[in-house]
């Protein structure tokens, strides 16, 4: 049986996939159809974006993206006969005002793209009625957090998360180091309750515990200095409910429950809305690329505004963005074909 992996893969990597491509896709000629004309619609948007600057880039990256997701879905094998992709499946409101007040909308047709694609990678989804803003979503991008798309005195950003090694003991619990800007915890005294005010963006969290500073409960997190403001704190989780010694393997798998996988590592992502879970990361910069694709189109004279690097204190921040979508897309385009088939 041949064994396949998309890990890892840039646009030429993804190529060679579609001569073998996943089984769902290889036993279905519809489907082989779709994910080999959709793949190269894709890689042919993203190098067309890589020729533009920001004036136009996210248009092409979004429907690049767009199309990679159609491929996905008919390599996924959960994805059953209603496999195929239609629309957008998100709507924009408020286009013509502060970018970062730009909210967006679920589309609660079944097979619309965001949803559908959604629910094929185990990814929460919003309805029509509730909104989120598009400076929520930016922040649940890791690359963001030097980046803010506008000022904002709170902030629940994707923070690293990386799991204790306990040199392949059996253990109940689990440690994971969460590096954090200083500044959200605030000053000594109250950096505990700092810490669980913080912890309520992050539900899927929900029952850790922390090392604390001294042997005092109330004792502040003991934390460790990291490079530029930022701070490590070691929090520990249960990985059975009864306390059962648990495997490295349980450790691993338990953390992951947690952590979202994206590009550059592990992290703790907050939750949107009334969700218990985070985006999946292909959907988060799939919402925040049609969010900015639909600006460039529809409000060109306001998206000149937002991108007027001698005007604007989000020009900067977009063109960040559109830099690590062109590097870290076709990555995570690959590791999510790898995931679903």
């Amino acid at each position: 049986m041949q064994v396949h992996s998309f890990d890892g893969l840039d646009w030429t990597g993804l190529r060679a996939t579609r001569a073998a491509p996943p089984p769902a896709a290889a036993a279905n000629a519809a489907r082989r159809g779709v994910y080999a004309l959709a793949l190269e619609q894709a890689e042919q948007m993203f190098r067309a974006a890589s020729t533009v600057d920001p004036a136009t880039k996210p248009v092409l990256i979004y429907y690049g993206l767009n199309q990679a997701g159609r491929a996905i879905a008919a390599a996924a094998a959960n994805a059953g006969s209603d496999w195929q992709l239609r629309g957008h499946g998100l709507k924009a409101r408020d286009l013509d005002g502060p970018i970062g007040a730009v909210v967006l909308f679920g589309d609660d047709t079944a097979n619309g793209s965001f949803k559908r694609l959604s629910t094929i990678l185990g990814s929460p989804v919003w309805d029509g009625r509730e909104a989120i803003s598009l400076a929520e979503l930016w922040d649940t991008l890791p690359g963001n957090w030097n980046w803010p798309l506008t000022p904002s005195v709170v902030r629940r950003i994707a923070l690293p998360f990386t799991l204790h090694d306990w040199d392949q003991q059996t253990h109940p619990m689990f440690s994971a180091f969460m590096y954090v800007p200083s500044s959200m915890l605030g000053a000594a005294g109250g950096r505990g309750q700092a810490l669980r005010n913080l912890m309520a963006a992050y539900p899927q969290a929900a029952g850790f515990s922390y090392v604390r500073a001294g042997d005092d409960p109330a004792a502040d997190p003991n934390l460790s200095v990291a490079d530029d403001g930022w701070v490590s704190v070691t929090l520990t989780f249960k990985v059975h409910d009864d306390g059962r010694s648990a495997s490295a393997g349980e450790h691993r798998a338990a953390f992951q429950a947690i952590a979202s996988r994206h590009s550059d590592g592990w992290h703790l992502v907050p939750v949107l809305g009334k969700n218990a879970a985070p985006l999946h990361p292909l959907m988060a910069w799939w919402g925040v690329m049609y969010t900015l694709s639909m600006l460039a189109r529809y409000q060109p004279a306001e998206w000149g505004d937002h991108i007027d690097v001698d005007a604007s204190t989000s020009a900067v921040a977009i063109e960040q963005l559109l830099a690590r979508a062109m590097e870290e897309l076709p990555r995570l385009i690959g590791h999510t074909i790898n995931q679903v088939s």
